[in-house]
């Protein structure tokens, strides 16, 4: 399995199998994992440590009962990052490699991917064996040729498409033949996935679970809307048909 992919799984572990003890976090979590985000927006705004702040970072940057604040959310997460907050890390990473209220730099986002990944024991256990020139091509892989990073945008809009081909309208407007060209393609980039030693079920499983709210309150926002669905829906096929490594 690629080690970069390994140190993903490892970090995420790291991170979520903690056992966080501040109950007004754990309150906040729990609203915003229910959905009741005004309820986890005010939790949180009591309590001053990083991983409220990462948390009111994802209600602004997701506009969960909120406007998008882009800026604020971004300040949220380097405030939290400041504070040693891995999460935080890997969300600023995500602004840059997405282009969320700032322009897509690959570099920053491979600064904060890295800074999130060093100084954890888990990973330096798993790999003290490896030569330290494999460990840094690794790393390299997200600045340098930034396949997983590109493929990551590629996969959220493979979901978008899956989303609208489910939805009442789309099972109208989307043809047999538009969804065939896209699982295909979707079959080869996996596939070049695959001679790159890279396991994109992994990064799948990753991606969609990030996703999944996102895309729920993607659909809601059009439902009835046939100029934006129709809007949406040509620009997430002609990304997906044109989309390369190159």
């Amino acid at each position: 399995m690629n080690k970069f992919i390994i140190l993903i799984v490892l970090l995420i572990k790291f991170i979520f199998l903690n056992n966080f003890s501040i109950a007004d976090y754990d309150e906040a979590l729990r609203f915003y994992n229910s959905m009741d985000w005004k309820q986890s927006k005010e939790k949180c705004e009591e309590v001053n440590n990083s991983m409220c702040l990462n948390l009111l970072g994802l209600i602004y940057l997701q506009g969960l009962g909120v406007d998008i604040d882009y800026e604020k959310s971004f300040k949220l997460f380097s405030k939290s990052e400041k504070m040693g907050n891995k999460k935080a890390m890997l969300n600023l990473g995500l602004i840059y490699m997405k282009g969320l209220g700032k322009e897509v730099n690959m570099e920053m986002a491979a600064k904060y991917f890295n800074k999130a990944f060093e100084d954890i024991s888990i990973y330096k256990k798993s790999f003290e064996n490896d030569k330290k020139n494999t460990s840094d091509e690794v790393l390299l892989n997200l600045s340098n040729n930034s396949i997983i990073a590109k493929y990551a945008i590629f996969y959220t809009n493979y979901l978008k498409f899956n989303a609208l081909k489910d939805s009442e309208m789309g099972k109208s407007y989307i043809t047999d033949k538009e969804i065939k060209l896209i699982n295909n393609k979707i079959f080869d980039i996996n596939l070049k996935l695959s001679n790159f030693d890279i396991d994109f079920k992994n990064i799948n499983s990753q991606i969609s679970e990030e996703q999944e709210i996102l895309l729920i309150l993607f659909v809601k926002s059009i439902k009835g809307d046939r100029n934006k669905f129709e809007y949406e829906v040509n620009n997430v096929i002609s990304y997906l048909n044109n989309f390369n490594f190159n």
